[in-house]
Protein backbone atom coordinates (compact mmCIF):
# COMPACT_ATOMS: atom_id res chain seq x y z
CA UNK A 1 0.00 0.00 0.00
CA UNK A 2 1.74 3.71 -0.88
CA UNK A 3 2.52 5.74 1.44
CA UNK A 4 1.25 9.32 1.06
CA UNK A 5 3.24 12.77 1.51
CA UNK A 6 1.09 15.70 2.20
CA UNK A 7 2.16 19.43 2.09
CA UNK A 8 -0.55 22.10 3.08
CA UNK A 9 -0.32 25.59 3.14
CA UNK A 10 -2.09 27.61 5.96
CA UNK A 11 -3.16 31.24 5.58
CA UNK A 12 -4.56 32.30 9.28
CA UNK A 13 -7.23 34.92 9.18
CA UNK A 14 -5.59 37.74 10.83
CA UNK A 15 -1.91 38.59 12.37
CA UNK A 16 -3.13 38.17 16.10
CA UNK A 17 -4.65 34.55 15.26
CA UNK A 18 -1.66 33.63 13.27
CA UNK A 19 0.16 34.43 16.40
CA UNK A 20 -2.06 33.68 19.40
CA UNK A 21 -2.90 29.69 17.42
CA UNK A 22 0.59 28.30 17.44
CA UNK A 23 -0.30 26.31 20.95
CA UNK A 24 -3.31 25.88 19.99
CA UNK A 25 -2.02 23.97 16.39
CA UNK A 26 0.63 22.38 19.10
CA UNK A 27 -1.79 20.74 20.94
CA UNK A 28 -3.94 19.66 18.13
CA UNK A 29 -1.44 18.07 16.38
CA UNK A 30 -0.39 16.10 19.80
CA UNK A 31 -4.07 15.18 20.65
CA UNK A 32 -5.19 13.15 17.10
CA UNK A 33 -1.77 11.76 15.86
CA UNK A 34 -0.41 10.66 18.69
CA UNK A 35 -0.60 6.62 18.59
CA UNK A 36 -2.79 7.28 15.99
CA UNK A 37 -1.23 4.42 13.41
CA UNK A 38 0.10 4.85 10.25
CA UNK A 39 1.53 8.68 10.97
CA UNK A 40 4.75 9.35 11.16
CA UNK A 41 5.69 13.14 11.51
CA UNK A 42 4.52 16.26 11.51
CA UNK A 43 5.38 19.78 11.38
CA UNK A 44 4.83 23.30 10.58
CA UNK A 45 6.92 25.96 9.34
CA UNK A 46 5.86 29.59 9.35
CA UNK A 47 5.68 32.59 7.22
CA UNK A 48 5.12 35.66 8.95
CA UNK A 49 5.39 38.06 6.13
CA UNK A 50 2.35 35.98 5.04
CA UNK A 51 0.66 34.75 7.69
CA UNK A 52 1.03 31.12 6.66
CA UNK A 53 2.27 28.02 8.10
CA UNK A 54 3.53 24.95 5.91
CA UNK A 55 2.85 21.60 7.37
CA UNK A 56 4.59 18.25 6.09
CA UNK A 57 2.92 14.92 7.13
CA UNK A 58 3.44 11.34 6.25
CA UNK A 59 0.69 8.93 6.07
CA UNK A 60 1.02 5.51 5.44
CA UNK A 61 -2.78 5.52 3.27
CA UNK A 62 -4.97 7.18 1.73
CA UNK A 63 -8.01 5.51 4.47
CA UNK A 64 -5.45 6.91 7.25
CA UNK A 65 -5.66 10.42 5.63
CA UNK A 66 -9.02 10.25 5.24
CA UNK A 67 -9.18 9.11 9.12
CA UNK A 68 -7.83 12.27 9.77
CA UNK A 69 -10.23 14.76 7.91
CA UNK A 70 -12.66 13.07 9.44
CA UNK A 71 -11.48 13.89 13.36
CA UNK A 72 -10.75 17.65 12.09
CA UNK A 73 -14.32 18.25 10.74
CA UNK A 74 -16.55 16.89 12.89
CA UNK A 75 -14.65 16.97 16.58
CA UNK A 76 -14.66 20.33 18.27
CA UNK A 77 -10.79 20.34 18.38
CA UNK A 78 -10.64 19.86 14.88
CA UNK A 79 -13.63 23.06 14.30
CA UNK A 80 -11.63 25.23 16.72
CA UNK A 81 -7.99 24.70 14.84
CA UNK A 82 -9.91 25.23 11.10
CA UNK A 83 -11.50 28.39 12.40
CA UNK A 84 -8.42 30.04 12.55
CA UNK A 85 -7.83 29.48 8.79
CA UNK A 86 -9.05 31.28 5.56
CA UNK A 87 -7.76 29.33 3.09
CA UNK A 88 -5.73 25.62 2.79
CA UNK A 89 -4.07 24.32 -0.20
CA UNK A 90 -2.69 21.07 -0.26
CA UNK A 91 -0.15 19.23 -2.55
CA UNK A 92 0.16 15.34 -2.35
CA UNK A 93 2.68 12.72 -3.32
CA UNK A 94 1.94 9.26 -3.82
CA UNK A 95 -1.32 9.60 -4.95
CA UNK A 96 -3.47 11.34 -7.50
CA UNK A 97 -7.17 9.31 -7.41
CA UNK A 98 -10.85 11.41 -7.09
CA UNK A 99 -11.19 10.13 -3.42
CA UNK A 100 -8.28 12.23 -2.17
CA UNK A 101 -8.89 15.25 -4.04
CA UNK A 102 -12.27 14.81 -2.56
CA UNK A 103 -11.05 14.61 1.02
CA UNK A 104 -8.93 18.01 0.71
CA UNK A 105 -12.21 19.15 0.17
CA UNK A 106 -13.48 19.76 3.88
CA UNK A 107 -10.45 21.83 4.49
CA UNK A 108 -11.97 24.58 2.40
CA UNK A 109 -8.88 24.46 0.47
CA UNK A 110 -7.71 23.57 -3.02
CA UNK A 111 -5.72 20.85 -4.21
CA UNK A 112 -2.54 22.24 -5.83
CA UNK A 113 -0.99 19.36 -7.69
CA UNK A 114 -0.50 15.53 -7.15
CA UNK A 115 3.08 14.73 -7.66
CA UNK A 116 3.36 11.35 -9.64
CA UNK A 117 6.94 11.68 -9.76
CA UNK A 118 7.34 11.88 -5.98
CA UNK A 119 8.18 8.95 -3.99
CA UNK A 120 9.04 8.23 -0.39
CA UNK A 121 11.95 6.33 0.53
CA UNK A 122 14.07 4.41 3.26
CA UNK A 123 11.16 3.08 5.95
CA UNK A 124 13.85 0.81 7.42
CA UNK A 125 16.07 4.16 8.81
CA UNK A 126 12.69 5.01 11.07
CA UNK A 127 13.58 5.38 14.70
CA UNK A 128 11.60 5.79 17.81
CA UNK A 129 14.08 7.97 20.43
CA UNK A 130 12.13 9.22 23.37
CA UNK A 131 14.98 11.55 23.98
CA UNK A 132 14.41 13.08 20.34
CA UNK A 133 10.76 13.10 20.37
CA UNK A 134 9.51 16.70 19.59
CA UNK A 135 13.24 18.00 18.46
CA UNK A 136 14.03 16.34 15.14
CA UNK A 137 15.77 18.58 12.51
CA UNK A 138 13.90 18.98 8.98
CA UNK A 139 15.72 19.19 6.46
CA UNK A 140 14.44 20.88 2.63
CA UNK A 141 16.50 21.24 0.02
CA UNK A 142 15.42 22.62 -3.50
CA UNK A 143 17.19 21.75 -6.24
CA UNK A 144 16.57 23.50 -9.86
CA UNK A 145 17.87 22.17 -12.74
CA UNK A 146 17.65 21.00 -16.72
CA UNK A 147 18.61 17.75 -16.21
CA UNK A 148 15.95 15.95 -13.45
CA UNK A 149 16.38 12.15 -14.30
CA UNK A 150 19.83 12.90 -13.49
CA UNK A 151 19.40 14.42 -10.33
CA UNK A 152 16.36 11.64 -9.29
CA UNK A 153 18.73 8.90 -10.18
CA UNK A 154 21.59 10.05 -7.88
CA UNK A 155 19.75 10.60 -5.18
CA UNK A 156 17.71 7.74 -5.01
CA UNK A 157 21.28 5.83 -5.21
CA UNK A 158 22.12 8.43 -2.11
CA UNK A 159 18.82 7.88 0.03
CA UNK A 160 18.56 4.18 -0.29
CA UNK A 161 21.77 3.88 1.75
CA UNK A 162 21.23 6.89 4.24
CA UNK A 163 22.15 6.40 8.14
CA UNK A 164 19.75 4.98 10.74
CA UNK A 165 19.56 8.89 12.05
CA UNK A 166 17.98 10.25 8.56
CA UNK A 167 14.44 9.63 7.48
CA UNK A 168 14.06 10.47 3.92
CA UNK A 169 10.32 11.68 4.07
CA UNK A 170 9.88 12.15 0.69
CA UNK A 171 11.63 13.09 -3.06
CA UNK A 172 9.71 15.26 -5.88
CA UNK A 173 10.42 15.97 -9.38
CA UNK A 174 7.99 18.59 -11.16
CA UNK A 175 8.01 21.69 -13.23
CA UNK A 176 7.07 25.08 -11.88
CA UNK A 177 5.61 27.64 -14.27
CA UNK A 178 7.99 30.45 -13.00
CA UNK A 179 11.23 28.08 -11.57
CA UNK A 180 11.19 25.63 -14.29
CA UNK A 181 12.19 21.75 -13.36
CA UNK A 182 12.68 21.31 -9.54
CA UNK A 183 13.62 18.39 -7.32
CA UNK A 184 12.98 18.35 -3.78
CA UNK A 185 14.21 16.44 -0.76
CA UNK A 186 12.39 16.30 2.31
CA UNK A 187 14.28 14.55 5.16
CA UNK A 188 14.27 13.97 8.82
CA UNK A 189 17.27 14.00 11.24
CA UNK A 190 17.33 12.67 14.72
CA UNK A 191 19.78 15.52 15.36
CA UNK A 192 22.82 17.67 14.58
CA UNK A 193 25.50 14.85 14.99
CA UNK A 194 23.19 12.57 13.20
CA UNK A 195 23.26 15.04 10.26
CA UNK A 196 26.81 16.05 10.32
CA UNK A 197 27.59 12.18 9.86
CA UNK A 198 25.33 11.97 7.03
CA UNK A 199 26.75 14.86 4.88
CA UNK A 200 30.31 13.69 5.84
CA UNK A 201 30.58 10.86 4.28
CA UNK A 202 32.16 10.33 0.91
CA UNK A 203 29.12 8.97 -0.83
CA UNK A 204 27.35 12.22 0.09
CA UNK A 205 29.75 14.66 -0.51
CA UNK A 206 30.52 12.87 -4.08
CA UNK A 207 26.55 13.35 -4.98
CA UNK A 208 26.17 16.69 -3.73
CA UNK A 209 29.19 17.59 -5.91
CA UNK A 210 27.89 15.76 -9.10
CA UNK A 211 24.22 17.24 -8.44
CA UNK A 212 26.03 21.14 -7.86
CA UNK A 213 27.48 20.47 -11.12
CA UNK A 214 24.32 19.97 -13.09
CA UNK A 215 22.06 22.19 -10.60
CA UNK A 216 21.05 25.53 -12.17
CA UNK A 217 20.38 26.28 -7.99
CA UNK A 218 20.33 25.05 -5.12
CA UNK A 219 19.01 25.75 -1.37
CA UNK A 220 19.05 24.16 1.64
CA UNK A 221 16.33 24.97 4.73
CA UNK A 222 16.50 23.73 7.92
CA UNK A 223 14.19 23.63 10.65
CA UNK A 224 14.34 22.99 14.27
CA UNK A 225 17.09 22.99 16.75
CA UNK A 226 19.76 23.99 14.21
CA UNK A 227 23.33 24.67 15.57
CA UNK A 228 25.11 27.29 13.52
CA UNK A 229 27.76 24.86 13.21
CA UNK A 230 25.44 22.56 11.24
CA UNK A 231 24.72 25.76 8.66
CA UNK A 232 28.67 25.97 8.62
CA UNK A 233 28.57 22.49 7.06
CA UNK A 234 25.75 22.60 4.50
CA UNK A 235 26.84 26.21 3.55
CA UNK A 236 30.87 24.31 3.23
CA UNK A 237 29.29 22.12 0.89
CA UNK A 238 27.62 24.56 -1.49
CA UNK A 239 23.99 24.20 -0.59
CA UNK A 240 23.05 28.08 0.51
CA UNK A 241 21.78 26.72 4.20
CA UNK A 242 19.23 28.77 5.71
CA UNK A 243 17.48 28.35 8.90
CA UNK A 244 13.52 28.37 8.32
CA UNK A 245 11.42 29.67 11.39
CA UNK A 246 9.64 26.94 12.62
CA UNK A 247 5.82 26.92 13.67
CA UNK A 248 5.58 23.56 15.65
CA UNK A 249 6.98 20.19 15.07
CA UNK A 250 6.77 17.04 16.10
CA UNK A 251 8.37 13.26 15.61
CA UNK A 252 4.98 11.40 16.00
CA UNK A 253 4.51 7.69 15.69
CA UNK A 254 7.83 6.62 13.64
CA UNK A 255 7.32 2.86 14.42
CA UNK A 256 3.76 2.72 12.69
CA UNK A 257 5.56 3.42 9.53
CA UNK A 258 8.17 0.44 10.07
CA UNK A 259 6.42 -1.29 6.86
CA UNK A 260 4.75 0.91 4.78
CA UNK A 261 5.85 0.47 1.18
CA UNK A 262 7.94 3.23 -1.94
Amino acid sequence: MPALFIEAWLTYKDEATFKDGQPILDNYICLILRNRPGVCYAHMAKESSTLTAHEIAVYDSVETFLDHVEVDTKTEEGKLALSMISKITVQITGDSSEKLKKAVEPYKGELVRALTKGYILHEDALWCDPATDGKPLRLHLVILTDQQEQVLEKLDALVTSTNNGVVTLAIQAFDDEQKGMVVEVHEVCSSNAALAKHISSDGVQSAITYIKAIANEMQCIMYGDVLEETIGRLNGLGLNAKQGETYCGKLINPQYLSSYQK
